[in-house]
């Protein structure tokens, strides 16, 4: 996993959800550079994102999707498809802005991560871009293995970067009630032990996911669960 080698930005667009009554609420930006495309994506924020997250439940991709037949078989989160749904004209719109030459940079945290999970593969799949490459902080499971499968197939540089003591990238639950669940791409992972539910999946809290990215700390080499690295307070 290699860090992004950015050169001075050339352009930028905010990304925006409608939601209802609520109106456009700002969600991420797109952005351009000499050698990146870059779509970043923020995590949850309002009353209604968390009920998102909660909504587990596994349903089909749209018909759009079967056109490519290895994601006849993919079932996905509810909640995180519909707000991606809110999203996506949005997402591609910008994305068919981009230099399709130069590789596209597809990121997020939190809700932003699972996001970016289907982001990834539709900017691949509906777009001109096809260096499409996915890093996501702290993301949870966004599908079944069929769509795990399938997502492999169309986005083969993917990286979840992953605090061993954060909560949200072990949910949802492999297997519960009749669904499952599995994550994509490759897992790298730190320890970060805060004492603290929250400072642990932060994204800028003190020695996690911006520090340890910052400090080249995340390692693919094999962990042993639930307790790996010095966790101390200090990261791993």
């Amino acid at each position: 996993m290699s860090p992004i080698d950015w050169q001075r930005i050339r352009s930028s667009a905010e990304l925006r959800a409608r939601y209802g009554g609520l109106g456009d609420v700002y969600f991420g930006f797109a952005l351009t550079s000499a050698k990146n495309n870059i779509i970043a994506l923020r995590g949850t924020r309002t009353d209604f994102e968390w009920t998102v997250d909660a909504s587990m439940p596994q349903v089909p991709l749209p018909f759009g999707w079967y056109e490519h037949h290895k994601f006849e078989l993919a079932r996905v989160h509810l909640g995180f498809l519909v707000l991606f749904a809110l999203l996506a004209d949005q997402v591609l719109a910008a994305a068919n802005k981009f230099n399709a030459s130069l590789p596209c940079f597809v990121t997020g945290h939190s809700l932003g991560a699972a996001l970016a999970v289907l982001a990834a593969p539709a900017v691949d799949l509906m777009t001109s871009n096809k260096d499409v490459r996915m890093y996501n902080l702290a993301g949870p499971r966004f599908g079944n293995p069929a769509f795990a499968d399938a997502y492999g197939e169309f986005v083969t540089q993917s990286y979840r970067v992953v605090n061993l003591t954060d909560v949200v990238p072990f949910l949802p639950p492999t297997r519960i009630f009749g669904w499952e669940y599995a994550h994509v791409g490759e897992e790298w992972s730190f320890l970060n032990q805060s004492g603290n539910v929250a400072y642990n999946h932060g994204l800028i809290s003190p020695n996690n996911y911006t520090a340890a990215v910052g400090q080249q700390v995340p390692t693919n080499a094999a962990r042993t669960y639930p307790v790996t690295g010095l966790g101390d307070g200090r990261i791993a």
